[in-house]
């Protein structure tokens, strides 16, 4: 299953990701990354998602337990093998 966490104070969470904790973060740019206090340092290496379109990191953090990164895996390859689609083609990526 994927769930998502929809953020109505984006950079207030990002300094939260040591608590809320999630298997795949996807951030709108890189910069973004400074602003994750604590957890900086447990992202990992990005990875840009739809490059075409947009500036889109994601990060399977280290604090991800083997079995949930190998979920994360599998999805994050999903996104970048996949091209972006455009707002009203079934959504946005």
């Amino acid at each position: 299953m994927i769930a998502t966490y929809e953020t109505h104070a984006y950079t207030e969470d990002l300094g939260r990701l040591s608590d809320l904790r999630p298997q795949l973060v996807i951030l709108t740019s890189r910069s973004d990354a400074d602003l994750t206090g604590r957890a900086r340092e447990q992202l990992g290496s990005p990875v840009q998602v739809c490059p075409e379109r947009t500036s889109n990191q994601a990060y399977v953090p280290q604090w991800v337990t083997p079995r949930d990164r190998e979920a994360a895996d599998i999805f994050l390859r999903y996104l970048v093998a996949h091209p972006c689609q455009s707002e009203g083609a079934g959504g946005r990526r």
